[in-house]
């Protein structure tokens, strides 16, 4: 019973972090593949959010797991033109080389914060409580 909220919180993280990359296209000050939402930023923010609470530690691996694989597959787009670029607000979008350098930035980023989010030691009652 002790491990089924972790593996809830953590396969609730998996599904919001799996389509969270793509919610710059929802929003108006975005367009598709921002920098944002498809490099080291993303993943880094998830960590700082959710190293400090043990239950939002599990959620946040989820959404990095997720992240990793996410941005690992946009890594093989048809050709590397149009939307497989990435795009930077004030810049345009990135050439191939910076695309592929920031994508793969957010892959290990992503798997890097899912491990430290889940390798931390998490918050134990101490003994005095439990008695």
């Amino acid at each position: 019973m002790a491990l089924l909220l972790p593996l809830a919180l953590a396969a609730l993280g998996f599904t919001v972090g799996w389509s969270l990359p793509d919610v710059d296209q929802a929003l108006w000050f975005t367009v598709h593949r921002s920098f944002f939402t498809h490099s080291f930023v993303l993943p880094l923010l998830i960590y700082l959010a959710a190293r400090g609470q043990s239950w939002l530690a599990y959620t946040g691996a989820g959404a990095c797991a997720a992240l990793t694989i996410h941005l690992f597959l946009d890594l093989f787009p048809q050709a590397w033109r149009g939307y497989a670029l990435l795009h930077a607000p004030l810049i345009g979008r990135f050439n191939q080389f910076w695309s592929v350098t920031f994508l793969l930035s957010g892959v290990v980023c992503a798997a890097v914060c899912a491990w430290l989010l889940v390798s931390r030691p998490r918050l134990r009652v101490r003994a005095s409580e439990g008695a």
